[in-house]
């Protein structure tokens, strides 16, 4: 026993060295993060002297420097107060820094410029031969990786060019974010290709309707032809206000199960999503559609944590009828005794075996959505 004691006293001691020399290491980054801070402030704020002087061109490099001498300031990784600053710049001083930026620095600035320079030029000035450059470069492969792996520059990204009205640009899109890559059928699609895919799905899904209604007609066209609508479906989850009414008529409409089962996903992922503006729009109308199995199951798990017993017989109707073992799996732990005994009785039924072991359930049922 003593042995033992000492053992645990040591592994204590050794946890309070570690978490010292963690909190000695954070304290001299945290240390050289304000320097950087501090010397990337006074930085900016001479170029914008500079700027405000009227030398655009000379702004341009000294912003440069600045981002390739501080790449983790974080006024530097601060990319919408980065974006106002380079959007008060001439559009041909801009379109210069675009250009120039990869060869003058290095991976930091190449995200600061080569992917925010160009969002700038986007929305400052839409329709300019520069802003047409800049999207079609924004989709290229050259770029792709950038602007997907940055969350707060991708986000921007994708409202700048949802913004564009240009048609041209549009009917882009819609091939990049519906259509198979040409060689697909030779081969994968290439990394490129799919993430341009991702990308202009997303863009029509912030779009609103008039991207949305491109991404929704897609959905019964890939599931004819055998194929997943994923693309489809990733720019509809991004889809805000209004949604859900955009969506109901296309759900009415559908015949087919496995099309409504898919307009039923993005509702219930709205449903379940309490920040998202359509939240109880999407579950009025999930609860209006329980008899519908494909719904039903589609939007398990909103219904799940309603946990209302009046849709436990359509709930086990629907796994029956067009469940599969994932949705047997869900119900079999939910903490609902009837559903449980349901989804039990379809995993025998199917050739499954029940097993029991030491855990707790998901209780999923009535926690709430």
């Amino acid at each position: 026993m003593k042995k033992r004691s000492l053992g645990t006293v040591g592994c204590l001691a050794l946890v309070v060295v570690c978490a010292i020399g963690v909190t000695i290491q954070l304290v001299r980054e945290g240390i050289q993060q304000r320097g950087e801070n501090d010397a990337a402030a006074k930085s900016i704020a001479a170029l914008t002297k500079q700027l405000e002087s009227g030398d655009a061109s000379g702004a341009v490099d000294a912003l440069m420097l600045v981002v390739k001498q501080h790449p983790k300031a974080s006024q530097i990784e601060e990319y919408d107060s980065l974006l106002a600053l380079l959007e008060r710049f001439p559009a041909p001083a801009l379109d210069s820094a675009v250009k120039a930026a990869p060869a003058k620095i290095g991976h930091g600035g190449k995200v600061a410029f080569a992917l925010l320079a160009r969002v700038a030029i986007i929305r400052k000035w839409p329709t300019s031969a520069e802003a047409l450059a800049a999207r079609t470069e924004l989709m290229s492969p050259a770029l792709l990786g950038d602007v997907i792996a940055i969350p707060d520059v991708y986000d921007l990204i994708l409202k700048a060019l949802a913004g564009v009205e240009d048609p041209a640009f549009f009917d882009e899109l819609r091939s990049y974010a519906t259509r198979a890559d040409p060689t697909a059928a030779v081969s994968p699609e290439t990394d490129a290709a799919m993430g341009r895919k991702q990308v202009a799905s997303e863009v029509l899904g912030t779009m609103g309707p008039k991207g949305w209604k491109v991404l929704a007609d897609e959905v019964p066209v890939a599931l004819a032809a055998d194929a997943e609508p994923t693309f489809a479906l990733m720019g509809l989850e991004r889809a805000q206000a209004g949604i859900v009414a955009f969506i109901q008529p296309y759900l009415a409409a559908a015949e087919k199960g496995e099309v409504r089962k898919r307009y039923a996903t993005i509702l219930g992922g709205v449903a379940r999503s309490s920040d998202h503006p359509d939240h109880e729009a999407a579950g009025k109308v999930l609860r209006g559609a329980v008899r519908d199995p494909w719904i039903a199951i589609a939007s398990l798990d909103f219904y799940l944590a309603e946990g209302d017993e009046s849709t436990v017989p359509y709930l086990s109707a629907a796994l029956d009828q067009v469940g599969t073992v994932d949705d047997a799996s869900r119900m079999l732990n939910c903490g609902s005794e009837q559903l449980e005994q349901a989804a039990a009785a379809w995993g025998r039924a199917h050739g499954y075996e029940i097993k029991t072991k030491p855990g707790s359930k998901s209780g999923s049922w009535g926690r709430g959505n």
